[in-house]
């Protein structure tokens, strides 16, 4: 004897992440590509260049992302050790070059306030064998950079139905 089941509707989401062809010299971390300057140049110019290649300095911009940890069975890598192993003094992207004290990453998030050396509105990676890595630096010193190009989330949904034991895609008019 057959069953008969009642008609059921379901949705199947699909994501994938997007991103244009990144190029040689970009490497993979946390959702973002990234990928470290081999010339130094101002810190307005190491964010042209980035923004020339659809991405922009690196942003630091969560608790995991602000913490270098390292246990016995080696790194637990947050962005600021993964951009610390590089072992280079690098461009990131903080500064408060149009407010004196007041930090804000380039995505325009604010960072916090504190005054600290006039006319250092930029900021670097400098020790990067510590978790207070961070130095700010006068913008027209020439340093290597690091950009980020963050990969997008996307989701697509369809509804279905079984329909002779096969899922068939439901029509909305």
């Amino acid at each position: 004897s057959s069953q008969v089941f009642p008609p059921a509707h379901l949705c199947i989401c699909v994501s994938f992440f997007v991103s244009c062809p990144a190029g040689k010299g970009w490497v993979y971390f946390s959702g973002s590509l990234y990928q470290v300057s081999s010339t130094k140049k101002t810190w307005d110019q190491s964010r042209s260049d980035c923004r020339q290649k659809g991405a922009d300095l690196l942003i630091i911009n969560s608790e995991e992302e602000q913490v270098s940890q390292f246990t016995r069975a080696g790194p637990k890598y947050s962005q600021r050790a993964f951009a610390n192993r590089f072992q280079k003094y690098m461009w990131i992207g903080l500064t408060d070059v149009t407010n004196e004290g007041s930090w804000k990453w380039v995505d325009g998030t604010f960072k916090g306030a504190e005054r600290r050396g006039k006319d250092e509105n930029c900021v670097d990676i400098k020790n990067f064998n510590a978790e207070k890595s961070w130095n700010d630096e006068s913008c027209s010193l020439s340093l290597l950079w690091i950009c980020e190009k963050k990969l997008f989330l996307y989701f697509h949904c369809v509804s279905v139905h079984f329909e002779a034991g096969k899922l068939v895609p439901v029509m909305h008019e």
